[in-house]
């Protein structure tokens, strides 16, 4: 369930990119940590924190149906 990390990490690159209009330094600076959180996302299994809300929603759904 890579998709998660990489949503986020997505919003990041795209805020990083939206002020790197009128601060070009602060804005690729957060583009870059967003980067660099997509990379690592990728490396590095989800927080426990994460995984415990996708639990629940799997829960809630499987409810549902």
């Amino acid at each position: 369930m890579r998709l998660y990390v990489i949503k986020g990490a997505g919003i990041i690159i795209l805020m990083g990119l939206l002020l790197a209009i009128p601060f070009r330094r602060l804005g690729l600076l957060i583009a870059g940590l967003g980067i660099i959180a997509l990379t690592m996302g990728v490396i590095l299994p989800r927080p426990r924190i994460v995984q415990k809300i996708v639990r629940k929603a799997r829960r809630r759904k499987i409810r549902r149906i």
